[in-house]
């Protein structure tokens, strides 16, 4: 290799050493023991590279956390729509179907029946009723020994009213 060789002394000038021996390489100093040991104890784990590391790493994580917390509250407020667009078209369903029942005659006639006690013409209509209470001869519905007259019987007993509460009006009589 002809770079290798050294090259002649121009005249005139000093010789210089070559700078390419010394690149990449630290002249060997002999340290104190005890320097030595000190310097291998005082070695920092965090080091300035572990540093800026950390710093991105939480800078990107601070940036992409926003968005990420946007994201899922899009997705869920999406499925909430598309849970609500399902129950909407339910609905619409089934109030397409009473529709078309309402514009049948029969459903009119039996809805006239069922919730208006109406009857056709020559057709005679029943009521029935239940019998009278029997009354022990005291002033209050009769107590039955089983459990479902004592239930019916408290029930009774909590529809009657009570005394005219107070309603505030100063100009009532």
């Amino acid at each position: 290799m002809a770079r290798d060789r050294a090259r002649p002394v121009a005249a005139g000038r000093p010789a210089r050493p070559g700078r390419r021996a010394l690149r990449g390489r630290v002249p060997a100093v002999i340290l104190p023991p005890a320097l030595v040991v000190s310097l291998n104890t005082r070695r920092n784990p965090f080091t300035r590279r572990a540093a800026i590391f950390a710093s991105v790493l939480l800078l990107v994580a601070v940036s992409v956390a926003y968005p990420a917390q946007r994201y899922v509250t899009q997705r869920r407020h999406i499925a909430d729509l598309r849970a609500e667009v399902t129950a909407s078209a339910a609905r619409v369903t089934a109030l397409q179907h009473e529709s078309t029942l309402r514009a049948q005659n029969f459903y009119i006639e039996r809805e006239a029946r069922l919730r208006l006690h109406y009857v056709m013409p020559g057709e005679q209509a029943f009521r029935v009723s239940d019998p009278p209470v029997a009354s022990t001869g005291g002033t209050g519905p009769a107590v039955s020994p089983l459990w479902w007259g004592r239930l019916l019987s408290s029930v009774a007993d909590a529809a009657t009213p009570v005394e005219q509460l107070p309603t505030g009006n100063r100009h009532a009589p």
